[in-house]
C-alpha cells in the first residue's frame, strides 16, 4: 500500500541566515545533492538528491529568529511505498543535515566529501548497468548489419 508521509526536522541554529544560505550552497556544490529552486526573497530551497532510481526532494525554509540565529524547516513530503523507503528519506534529510552542521562549524570542502563518499555505491552500481545495457546494444546493432 503507498501511502503519503511528511518528514520534518525544524532546528534552531545558532548561526546567521547568510552563513547558512552559504554554507548549504557549498554542501550542494560537493555533489552529492542538486538545487532544483533556490528563492532568496522567501529564503527557500528545494534541494533533492538520487536515492536508488528516484529523486527525493527537500523543501527547505529558512527563518531568522529574534536573535539574530536561523530556523531550519526542512519537509519532505512523499509517497512512502513500505518501511524500508521512509528509513531511506529519514537517513538522506539526516545527511544532509550532518553535512550541513560539518559545513556550519568550519569544514572543508574535502572534509564535506569525505563525509559524501560512502553514497556512491549507488552510483557504481547504475554505471555498470548502463555499461551493460550499451554493450548489448552495441551487440545487437552489430548483428543488424
Amino acid at each position: 500500500m503507498i501511502a503519503s508521509t511528511n518528514i520534518e526536522r525544524n532546528i534552531d541554529l545558532n548561526y546567521p541566515m547568510d552563513k547558512v544560505k552559504l554554507d548549504i550552497e557549498r554542501v550542494v556544490k560537493q555533489g552529492v545533492y542538486t538545487m532544483h529552486s533556490q528563492n532568496d526573497t522567501f529564503n527557500t530551497y528545494r534541494i533533492g538528491k538520487l536515492t536508488g532510481l528516484e529523486m527525493i526532494s527537500m523543501n527547505i525554509t529558512l527563518k531568522v529568529l529574534e536573535n539574530g540565529n536561523t530556523n531550519i524547516h526542512i519537509l519532505v513530503s512523499e509517497k512512502i511505498r513500505n518501511n524500508g523507503h521512509q528509513i531511506t528519506v529519514d537517513k538522506m534529510v539526516d545527511a544532509f543535515l550532518e553535512r550541513l552542521g560539518k559545513a556550519l562549524t568550519g569544514a572543508t570542502d574535502e572534509d564535506l566529501k569525505a563525509v559524501s563518499a560512502g553514497n556512491k555505491g549507488c552510483s557504481v552500481v547504475l554505471l555498470i548497468m548502463l555499461s551493460i545495457a550499451i554493450a548489448a546494444s552495441a551487440s545487437a546493432a552489430a548483428l543488424l548489419f
